[in-house]
């Protein structure tokens, strides 16, 4: 019987290989241009970027490297409830700042923070830190936000792969030219255009429908409930440990709790996400969680805390607000600086039994009657 042979062919010959060894090689040279570009200042290798003078709140989740690395006067690290705070205002109020930025994204939660903190005090030349201490502290520590790009933060290189974005690509060339660390939507006047739309909205409907929620509604609250401060490990982990690494090399801490309106304590109840049912009884947990910040800061040299919770003018008037948690009045904010820079309305361990109490007297005996 005769033999026949067979020519084996060569995988190389696939009419197939040639596109997916194109689309191989595009991808290493587009990864590879964005990783050597750095357009977000992740690593060591790259030059900082030019930063807006205020990004929109919903748009800085790839920002958190340059935020750590740009050379400022004053950083703000906060979240919505801060945001509206200008860079410029902050330069005017603090004498020999020249420059600022304000850092509060929305929606921050536990991981985002330990984030930011690690990488200023890896990172940051900056001399003054305000911090916003928002109801997030009361959180666990890790708890994160499912769209926060956690994975470029970390220190496992085949997560720095997912780096290659259309949006990331349009960055690193931007960069290349010049041009500041931004897309269209990220500027600060495109959130202000929604914030005023909200403010108008509660202003003229929002606060009758909120009262009538309140009215329908009972709430209660145990001035005797306690917690320990072991219960907040996002304090005792986090916040406090990187506050006290940062002042440790005599730089200054500021934190600022923000005033929400004393309506707020009655709405919480009605939130129904995971991270709000970790805050329940929302006003105790508040009270508690800022008792421990204020007891642990007190024994660090360089940190001040300011609490606005009980200036009448502020909580008690929703006309300062554009939701019940939410300060928008720019005059308001801004003389919440000024006492920061004077020192008034600063919470210490001398007068925190009287804030608290103060404090939980004036949730107790709001009454929606009085709109």
């Amino acid at each position: 019987m005769a033999k026949h042979s067979v020519k084996k062919r060569s995988v190389l010959s696939s009419p197939f290989i040639k596109p997916i060894l194109g689309v191989f090689a595009f991808f290493w040279l587009m990864t590879g241009f964005i990783l050597v570009i750095d357009p977000y200042d992740i690593y060591d290798w790259g030059t900082a970027p030019i930063l807006l003078e205020d990004y929109n709140r919903s748009e800085v989740d790839y920002l958190y490297g340059a935020v750590s690395r740009t050379d400022v006067d004053i950083l703000l690290i906060g979240g919505s409830t801060l945001a509206p705070i200008k860079s410029n205002d902050m330069v005017e109020v603090f004498p020999g700042a020249s420059t600022a930025f304000n850092f509060s994204p929305s929606g921050p939660r536990p991981l985002d923070r330990e984030i930011i903190f690690k990488l200023v005090n890896e990172n940051s030349p900056v001399e003054h830190l305000i911090v916003g201490l928002d109801w997030i502290y009361v959180l666990p520590r890790g708890l994160s936000r499912t769209s926060f790009p956690s994975y470029l933060y970390d220190s496992s290189l085949s997560n720095d792969l997912r780096i290659l974005t259309t949006s990331s690509f349009t960055l690193a060339v931007r960069k290349l030219l010049g041009g500041p660390l931004a897309l269209q939507g990220w500027d600060y006047t495109t959130r202000q255009d929604i914030d005023k739309k909200r403010f108008l909205t509660f202003q003229s409907r929002g606060i009758t429908s909120l009262f009538e929620k309140i009215r329908g509604s009972y709430v209660e609250f145990n001035e005797d409930q306690s917690f320990r401060c072991d219960e907040f490990s996002t304090v005792t982990q986090v916040l406090m440990p990187s506050l006290k690494e940062f002042v440790s090399t005599g730089r200054r801490v500021d934190i600022i709790i923000p005033p929400f309106s004393l309506a707020q304590y009655y709405t919480w109840v009605k939130r129904g996400d995971q991270a709000a049912s970790f805050a329940n009884p929302f006003l105790e947990r508040q009270i508690a969680m800022r008792r421990c910040v204020t007891e642990i800061a007190a024994s660090h040299v360089g940190i001040r805390i300011f609490a606005f919770d009980n200036v009448t003018s502020i909580t008690s008037n929703l006309y300062n607000y554009r939701d019940p948690m939410h300060l928008y009045n720019q005059s308001v904010l801004r003389q919440m600086l000024n006492d920061v820079a004077s020192g008034k309305n600063e919470l210490t361990l001398e007068n925190l039994d009287t804030y608290s109490k103060k404090l939980f007297d004036r949730v107790v005996s709001f009454s929606a009657n009085n709109y």
